[in-house]
């Protein structure tokens, strides 16, 4: 093996990235070859250096140096209004509401939520972490420029003050309620001040940068980190094709979310008064909406709404379905979303209107319902195709390749056993299987060129 893949091995053990993605490896390159330079070391040299005993300090720079922030506040308005919607329910409603936001960045998310918090006046426990010990320290200062607050919410601008170099900092008062530190999600995860495991993880647009073994370890260290009850909240873009162990899928809000089962739910027996109990008010229109899975049998222990008749589900498929044909993308995802808000245990409708949000070019959203469709019925392989164009779109190439595997894994199958959809997407299912087959063999073909 050559020092090159020697170092990019160790760097991805020590901090479980895949360095091929987002442009981490050429990143990697660049640093290493100044630092030896810089250093008069040999690249075998240089990496006993990182390896050595007082390799830490280096090791510190050059990840700090490859794992660049990237975010802003109020990113992701969807997952934000699911977040406020658990900060005003009954979670943890007797004590401060434990939360954690692993890779943090630079902040802003953290500051989001403490905003939010402030807004509904709730008592919470914040704790943001990250890899990038600069990012931490950018973090804990509170200072960002315009970029950062391009989408600021206007009712939060009054948290900021705007300094002579036009920078704009923090508050005092939700710089206290945060607290920063430095974490490797390859490491154990942190503990909240009682130790009892946090209410809320919040965790965006990480689990893309690990291969997908590691992002599964990742998953499982995040779940035993929730206490009983506790919810993990994704980013849109993460591939995760199958509800986590230990996790129920729930809506929040409109927002796809995980739930840790408590001891009751693990042994199949419906909390007490869940009902009740979990009553869920959006953080828009400040209605009440029931917390329901969607899974049919977890929806039916939580005893909610029953769904529309499948008579009216189906007459606004089919409107969608003639919209579509017609050209008429915008009304066609109209049609399918009304469908979706009769009954969201539905995977069909989730295929649809992620396909209608796709081809509209709302891609997160478009990822949110297409991840629905395969957590309700992975053998809806048009969701995967769909997925991984959605990838493709938001330039993460290896994130794609897993969705056409994916779609290759159920066509296979399917194809043994004669089975079909019975939709429209069967009549399209040699050509986009056949693009699918394409892409994972050029990929291939790549990673047989590059070893």
């Amino acid at each position: 093996m050559s020092a090159e893949r020697d170092l990019a091995a160790f760097v991805s053990m020590r901090t479980g990235i895949e360095l091929t993605r987002g442009g981490i490896d050429r990143a990697l390159e660049a640093y290493a070859t100044r630092r030896q330079k810089e250093l008069t070391l040999s690249l075998p040299a240089y990496l006993a250096l990182l390896a050595g005993d007082r390799g830490g300090a280096e090791l510190e720079r050059l990840v700090n140096s490859i794992t660049v922030g990237y975010t802003w506040f109020f990113r992701d308005p969807g997952q934000l209004a699911a977040i406020e919607a658990l900060f005003v329910s009954e979670l943890g409603r007797s004590r401060k509401l434990r939360t954690w936001i692993p890779a943090c960045s630079t902040g802003e998310d953290a500051y989001s939520l403490a905003f939010l918090a402030g807004r509904v006046e709730r008592d919470v426990e914040i704790l943001a972490t990250d890899l990038n010990t600069r990012s931490i320290e950018h973090a804990r200062r509170g200072v960002y420029g315009s970029w950062s607050v391009r989408d600021m919410d206007p009712r939060f601008t009054a948290n900021l003050t705007q300094r002579r170099d036009r920078s704009f900092e923090i508050a005092e008062r939700f710089r206290e309620r945060v607290s920063f530190a430095a974490h490797n999600l390859m490491d154990r995860p942190p503990a909240p001040a009682n130790g009892e495991g946090w209410d809320i993880v919040l965790c965006r647009n990480v689990l893309i940068y690990f291969d997908r073994d590691t992002a599964r370890r990742v998953l499982d260290m995040l779940t035993r980190s929730l206490a009983p009850g506790g919810y993990l909240v994704l980013g849109a873009s993460e591939v995760v094709c199958e509800v986590p162990n230990g996790l129920d899928a729930s809506y929040v809000a409109g927002r796809l979310v995980f739930r840790k089962r408590d001891s009751a739910s693990s042994a199949g027996v419906a909390a007490p008064n869940v009902s009740r109990d979990w009553l869920i008010a959006t953080a828009t229109a400040r209605q009440e909406v029931r917390l329901v899975s969607v899974f049919p049998a977890a929806a039916e222990a939580l005893e909610s709404a029953p769904p529309a008749p499948p008579c009216e589900i189906e007459r606004d498929l089919k409107r969608g379905h003639r919209l579509l044909e017609a050209g008429d993308v915008v009304q066609a995802c109209v049609a399918y979303l009304a469908a979706l808000s009769r009954d969201r245990t539905r995977a069909d409708s989730h295929l649809y209107a992620g396909v209608a949000r796709y081809l509209c070019g709302e891609i997160e959203l478009a990822l949110h319902d297409l991840r629905a469709a395969l957590f309700l019925d992975e053998s809806l392989w048009p969701a995967a195709f769909y997925l991984a164009l959605c990838h493709e779109n938001s330039g993460h190439p290896a994130e794609a390749l897993q969705a056409y595997e994916h779609v290759l894994r159920v066509h296979d199958r399917q194809r043994a056993a004669h089975v079909t959809l019975g939709s429209v997407f069967d009549a399209w299912r040699d050509d986009l299987c056949a693009v699918a087959r394409r892409r994972v063999q050029a990929a291939g073909a790549d990673a047989r060129r590059a070893g």
